[in-house]
C-alpha cells in the first residue's frame, strides 16, 4: 500500500472541502441505497463498479464537480484536463500524499478507495473490494455489522469510549458523533496512519485520540470506559502457517483476543458499561461451540450477553478462498496442500461444520446474568431444538 507516512492536514482539509462541495455523502448513499446501505456500505467493488460508472455517465456526466469522485470511489482513471482548477489542485495534493497517482496527464488510484459509512467518510484499502494483492488494513462485513449493533444511547457526551484494533478508524469515528472522548488503538503503522487521516478528514481531532498501543496494555491500564468495541484478529489458522497481523487470532480457534477482552471487562468498563466484539465463531449447524464458554463467562463475571449471528456459512465454503489467501502468505506450499491441511484443521481441530459471523454484545454489572443467541437462519428440526425461521431471506 502507498502508506500515508505523514498526515498532511492541508490535504485532508482540502479533500473534506471537496467532498462537501460535491455532495459526496448523499451521492454515495444514493448509489448504495438499494444494497442495504445501513448494514453494508462497502458495496462498490469489482462486481458493481460498472453500474457505478454507468450512474456517473448517465446521471452525473455533465456535472464537473464530481469528476474526481470517479477515481476516488470507483478507481476509474480520469484525464487531468477534465478536472477543474479546484479538483486539479486537490489531485496534486492527494498524489503527493500517496492516495492517488498521476502519469501522462491521467489521474488514477493507488490502493485507497473512498466510501461513506454510518455518517463518516473514510479512505479504506481498496484491495479488499477490487483485489490486487494482500490488503494491509482490514474493513468488511463484520466491521459494518458491529457498528450497526452499537446502541447509540450508551454513547454519552460526557462518557468515554474505546475501539481496540481500530484499523481504518470506522468504529471510533462513528462513536465520536455521540461521545466527546473516544480512543482508538492499534499497533500497525498503516492502520494508525490511515485512521489518523480519516480522523482529520471527518474533523474529529478534538474528540478522537488515535494511540499506538497493544490491546493487552489498554486492558491492563488504569483507564475506564463506558463503551468498548473491537474487531480483533480472529481467523483460525492451521498451526505453522504465516498469517497477517490483522487476521490471525490466538488460540486454536482464533478466539484468544476475544477471551482476553471478556475477562477484562469488569475492570475496564464502568458499571453498566457495554462491549461489542465481532468475530467468526466455528460450530455446527445449530450454534457456535463458543456459546458454552460464553455461558460460563455470563455467570462468572455477571454479564448480560447477546450473540447476534448475522451470517452462517458451511465450513467447506471457506476452504477455497483460505487456500488461495494462505498461499499468498506461504508461497512455498502448494494451493492443493493448503486445501488439504485446512480441511483437516477444520475437521480435527475446530470440529467445525459451519462458521457463524457474530457480534457479541456484553453488559457489565447485570442484575441477572444472561446469555441469548439471535440468529438469521433455521436449524435442523429436532424435538429439543425447534426450527426457527429467518426474519428475512437473503440471497
Amino acid at each position: 500500500m502507498s502508506q500515508i507516512s505523514h498526515i498532511d492536514p492541508a490535504a485532508a482539509d482540502a479533500l473534506r472541502s471537496y467532498l462537501d462541495h460535491s455532495g459526496f455523502s448523499g451521492i454515495y448513499k444514493f448509489i448504495v441505497g438499494a444494497n442495504l446501505y445501513t448494514v453494508l456500505p462497502s458495496v462498490i467493488n469489482t462486481s458493481s463498479v460498472g453500474q457505478v460508472t454507468g450512474f456517473f455517465d448517465e446521471v452525473l456526466g455533465d456535472d464537473p464537480d464530481v469528476t474526481l469522485l470517479r477515481c476516488l470511489i470507483a478507481g476509474e482513471t480520469v484525464e487531468r484536463e477534465r478536472l477543474d482548477g479546484r479538483q486539479s489542485e486537490l489531485a496534486d495534493g492527494l498524489i503527493e500524499g500517496g492516495i492517488l497517482q498521476g502519469r501522462d496527464g491521467r489521474i488514477g488510484p493507488t490502493t485507497f478507495q473512498l466510501i461513506s459509512a454510518f455518517g463518516r467518510d473514510l479512505l479504506i484499502d481498496r484491495r479488499i473490494n477490487f483485489g490486487g494483492g494482500i490488503h494491509e488494513i482490514y474493513i468488511g462485513f463484520d466491521s459494518y455489522a458491529m457498528v450497526h449493533h452499537i446502541q447509540q444511547s450508551r454513547l454519552l457526551r460526557g462518557g468515554r469510549a474505546v475501539d481496540l484494533c481500530c484499523g481504518s478508524g470506522i468504529a471510533a469515528l462513528y462513536m465520536s458523533q455521540f461521545c466527546d472522548s473516544v480512543v482508538g488503538t492499534d499497533i500497525g503503522e498503516a492502520p494508525l496512519a490511515l485512521s489518523r487521516f480519516n480522523r482529520r478528514l471527518n474533523g474529529c481531532d478534538d474528540r478522537v485520540e488515535i494511540r499506538e498501543q497493544r490491546l493487552e496494555a489498554t486492558l491492563e491500564g488504569p483507564e475506564r470506559f463506558d463503551v468498548l468495541t473491537c474487531n480483533p484478529p480472529f481467523v483460525a489458522y492451521p498451526p505453522g502457517l504465516n498469517g497477517t497481523l490483522y487476521s490471525k487470532g490466538p488460540d486454536i480457534d482464533g478466539q484468544g483476543y476475544v477471551r482476553q477482552i471478556i475477562e477484562a471487562l469488569p475492570r475496564v468498563l464502568n458499571p453498566g458499561g457495554a462491549a461489542y466484539l465481532v468475530t467468526d465463531l466455528v460450530g455446527d449447524a445449530a450454534r457456535p461451540h463458543f456459546m458454552a464458554e460464553l455461558d460460563v463467562y455470563a455467570r462468572k463475571l455477571g454479564l448480560q450477553i447477546d450473540v447476534y449471528v448475522d451470517n452462517r456459512i458451511e465450513a467447506e465454503v471457506q476452504v477455497e478462498p483460505m487456500a488461495g489467501y494462505l498461499h499468498g502468505l506461504n508461497p512455498e506450499i502448494s494451493v492443493e496442500d493448503l486445501r488439504r491441511r485446512f480441511r483437516a484443521f477444520q475437521a480435527d481441530d475446530l470440529r467445525a461444520s459451519h462458521y457463524h459471523m457474530s457480534t457479541i454484545r456484553l453488559v457489565t454489572d447485570a442484575p441477572a446474568p444472561r446469555l441469548r443467541m439471535l440468529r438469521r437462519f433455521p436449524v435442523p428440526h429436532t424435538p429439543a431444538e425447534p426450527k426457527w425461521p429467518p426474519i428475512l431471506e437473503f440471497a
